[in-house]
């Protein structure tokens, strides 16, 4: 039976940061100097992989995009366990208008 935590809806993310036992496991492991090491090595290895695939320009443009995803995934991967930032607080001056030096030009 699932936890009230997480629902049938929620998102891959959303259920992993509703567990605080593997949120703070992974921002301890990403955070360490062998985990940045390890990931750039990996990323490396993989474009190094990828150049020997190249034999035409439509197989560039494919390592390319390959590439790409390669960076999202490891980029995502890191901002896992971070929170969203919160929004600036909106100060209520009582005003419609907003104040003279945040108005436009």
């Amino acid at each position: 039976m699932k936890s009230s935590k997480t629902s049938a809806f929620s998102s891959p993310k959303q259920r992993f940061l509703s567990n605080d036992k593997a949120v703070t496991a992974h921002q301890v492991m990403v955070d360490s100097a062998a985990c940045e090491i390890g990931l750039d090595v990996a990323l490396a290895e993989f474009a190094y992989d990828l150049a020997d695939t190249v034999t035409d320009p439509q197989a560039a443009i494919g390592a390319g995009f390959q590439l790409r995803g390669a960076v999202k995934f490891l980029k995502r991967f890191k901002e896992l366990a971070e929170l969203p930032k919160p929004a600036p607080a909106i100060q209520d001056t009582g005003e419609l208008r907003p104040p003279p030096d945040k108005r436009r030009p």
